[in-house]
């Protein structure tokens, strides 16, 4: 019997400038840790991926394969890591198995799929958004990656029924980010009510192409300005908190809210974050928390801190009415004024409170199912 485990991490990054792609990274990992613990195993543990990552301690030995899509090498040292791992879990970022982001990024993911599909053992389809696909040859190539995964996990029941429509079947848990755990290195002192505000970069500046990529009805950038107005003019304090932060204009959070504070100098900016840990720690200060990232949300969702999601694709919604939770600003639906009106209307909702104390022991019960079936899947392995 094997007392040993290769495990190969896609998707998930450690050290990326999006702290969300983090977040899924260093929450699976913890997974994998305890798991392996539970039953007695050591993990080897790759992580292929953008950006550099190295880590050696008692519990796992993670070493990084740095993906270099126009080097041969990379395919090289990639493919034969591939042939002697034992599993494999890929999590597409938790949102780019789809074609929302343009066809790019898709067909990146999807030679990394193809391949580990080919080369590998067990290729596992981590908790993730499946769709939507807009593309017909895209479509019938995410059927085909579906089919040829050892298993499939999808954190939204509308994600399990794109699955089911693409002839795959899915197992419905959640977003394995509500896992992890903040730093707890900061304390912020204010007698005011505070409001975390997380302005997405990407939909301030239109989307990659600068022009509505996501077909928002929203004018998001004038909603920010506004909000961060009516909360100012209320009496809140106004903290501006950046989940996605690299030196690129058009994606940073961190740029579009120094937009904001130029226009609001009463606001406050908060500093880049140093990790996704960080960045909970800095979310779950708050009093109310809306973001428009994703994980920037889980991150204030999973520690009691009231949320409310402004959302440009069906991810959002689909993760958080699973939990029954559904309050959720789709800015693909409404206007500015409603969009507004509806953001004061969940701060003022006592009934949100108790909706996402609900929400967190729906997320406890599904964490613990995932962690068992990663158990299991590991025992198959050493048998």
């Amino acid at each position: 019997m094997k007392n040993t485990i290769n495990v190969i991490l896609l998707g998930t990054d450690f050290k990326s400038d999006n702290l969300g792609c983090c977040a899924l990274g260093y929450s699976q990992l913890s997974v994998l840790d305890e798991a392996a613990r539970e039953i007695g195993v050591k993990l080897n543990i790759t992580s292929v991926n953008l950006n550099f990552y190295e880590d050696k301690n008692d519990v796992h030995d993670v070493k990084n394969i740095s993906v270099r899509y126009k080097k041969a090498s990379f395919y090289k040292e990639y493919i034969a890591a591939l042939k002697k791992s034992d599993i494999i879990f890929d999590f597409t970022a938790g949102d780019s198995f789809t074609d929302i982001y343009g066809t790019a990024v898709f067909v990146r993911g999807a030679i990394l799929k193809t391949l580990g599909q080919h080369y590998g053992k067990k290729f596992i389809l981590g908790p993730q958004t499946i769709g939507p696909f807009r593309n017909k040859w895209i479509r019938k190539y995410a059927a085909k990656l579906l089919k040829s995964s050892y298993r499939v996990y999808v954190r939204d029941e509308a994600s399990k029924e794109e699955a089911f429509k693409l002839g795959c079947s899915s197992i419905l848990t959640t977003d394995v980010a509500f896992m992890l755990k903040p730093d707890q290195s900061l304390s912020i002192q204010d007698n005011n009510k505070k409001v975390g505000i997380n302005i997405s970069g990407l939909l301030w500046n239109g989307g990659y192409t600068g022009e509505n990529q996501f077909l928002l009805k929203l004018n998001y950038k004038e909603f920010c300005y506004d909000l961060v107005k009516e909360c100012l003019d209320k009496g809140y304090s106004v903290y501006l908190i950046s989940h996605v932060i690299p030196d690129n204009y058009i994606e940073s959070d961190f740029f579009a809210a120094e937009e904001i504070k130029k226009k609001y100098p009463k606001a406050i900016l908060c500093e880049k974050p140093k990790s996704p840990m960080h960045a909970k720690s800095i979310i779950g200060q708050m009093d109310v928390f809306i973001g428009s990232r994703m994980h920037a949300t889980i991150a204030s969702f999973s520690q009691g801190v009231p949320t409310i999601a402004v959302a440009y694709s069906r991810k959002f919604s689909g993760l958080f009415n699973s939990l029954h939770y559904n309050y959720v600003i789709d800015g693909r639906e409404v206007d500015n004024s409603e969009a507004i009106e509806r953001a004061f209307d969940y701060i003022n909702d006592e009934k949100l409170k108790i909706d996402l104390s609900l929400g967190l022991e729906e997320v406890k019960k599904k964490n613990n199912d995932y962690k068992e079936q990663i158990k299991e899947l590991l025992k198959k392995v050493i048998i």
